[in-house]
């Protein structure tokens, strides 16, 4: 998903053979690009730089519980204890959790502090 060359000509000549063959193609060029969730920097020091706090961001503002405390560390003691009397989550919630913890999975696979 990234061409690069020192010839700007030759990335716009491959770009276009793409897109002969397989439509229209949204394009970036710079140093700034964002890319499933990550906005990627590729910084003059020859590193590159990847910050996912949007991504975080938006995952908290589509949480539909409001967070009313914090924890060090979501393991408690009962941390793998069924309780079969508890009432079930309803589907939109259900869905909504599900999505949340697959976004904070994918930060937890691709960025670190």
């Amino acid at each position: 998903n990234k061409i690069s060359h020192m010839d700007p000509a030759v990335v716009t000549k491959i770009i276009e053979h793409i897109e002969s063959k397989f439509g229209k193609l949204t394009v970036t060029r710079g140093k700034k690009h964002v890319f499933l969730g990550m906005d990627i920097k590729f910084r003059e020091d020859q590193n590159v730089e990847v910050i996912m706090k949007d991504y975080l961001v938006e995952a908290i503002d589509d949480f539909l519980d409001d967070i009313v405390k914090s924890s060090i560390t979501p393991a408690a003691k009962n941390l793998f204890e069924v309780n079969d009397d508890d009432e079930r989550l309803s589907t939109q919630r259900s869905d909504n959790f599900h999505s949340i913890t697959c976004k904070l999975l994918y930060v937890a696979q691709r960025a670190r502090p």
